[in-house]
């Protein structure tokens, strides 16, 4: 565990804690990457933290009454934080539980009582702590199974079937899309993720678009990609989605 969230976890337990008093909690403690939280409109973080003239390379938004936790606390909103990635999701857990009970064995503490917060510590003990790729970290959190696995090169399905017997008991069960946003500070680059899990039973919208400057989406819904587009209003930097 790095000294940044050891120090996060030691003042959320102290103040925050899901089942104790709430007096503060640490918003945001990634590399070169922000997390801004408030009870309310996606629009009214804008305006409340000041960020209209902010600028980014990959930002990443959740508008919905979460399902689980103290979601009337600015703390069980969405997105949760690891130390590289911050990440929403679209779903449920069956085995919330579980997958806590996992990182626990590791030395990792949820507190907010949400399967989103599970999501991203999980990611962030795959990618950063354990050093996986991106694909065996997909790998771990959504299985390849069955006629998929057996189509598979010898060598990857022998590594697939490596990674789920270690990780097949913190893999989140259940209907579940996330999006990650991921902050690469070693080699100064940024992502932006879509994992789903492998039923795809909920529902996510890929698109690009391709003008003076590149711009990839990722939705729940196409109508989040359709809005955007008509933000852009068909402007010098943005043309047509291609979904």
């Amino acid at each position: 565990m790095s000294l940044s969230t050891a120090n996060t976890l030691r003042l959320n337990s102290a103040l925050y804690a899901s089942l104790g008093e709430k007096q503060a909690f640490v918003l945001s403690h990634g590399r070169n990457l922000m997390i801004f939280k408030i009870v309310g409109y996606a629009e009214q973080v804008v305006q409340y933290y000041g960020l209209s003239h902010v600028d980014a390379h990959v930002w990443i938004a959740h508008q919905r009454y979460p399902t689980k936790g103290r979601v009337w606390h600015p703390a069980g909103a969405h997105p949760f934080i690891g130390m590289n990635e911050a990440l929403v999701h679209n779903g449920d857990f069956a085995n919330y539980f579980s997958i806590s009970q996992y990182l626990r064995q590791h030395n990792i503490a949820p507190l907010f009582l949400t399967d989103t917060e599970v999501s991203v510590l999980l990611f962030d003990l795959l990618h950063r702590t354990y050093g996986y790729p991106l694909e065996y970290v997909i790998e771990a959190l959504a299985p390849t199974t069955e006629f998929d696995l057996t189509v598979c090169q010898t060598r990857k399905r022998h590594a697939y079937r490596l990674i789920q017997a270690s990780h097949m008991h913190g893999s989140p069960d259940g209907p579940w899309f996330f999006i990650v946003a991921c902050s690469d500070t070693d080699h100064d680059r940024f992502r932006l993720l879509g994992i789903t899990d492998t039923s795809m039973l909920r529902p996510q919208v890929f698109a690009l678009q391709e003008g003076t400057a590149s711009i990839g989406l990722i939705a729940s819904e196409k109508q989040a990609i359709k809005r955007h587009a008509s933000i852009a209003g068909g402007g010098r930097r943005t043309v047509p989605s291609h979904c």
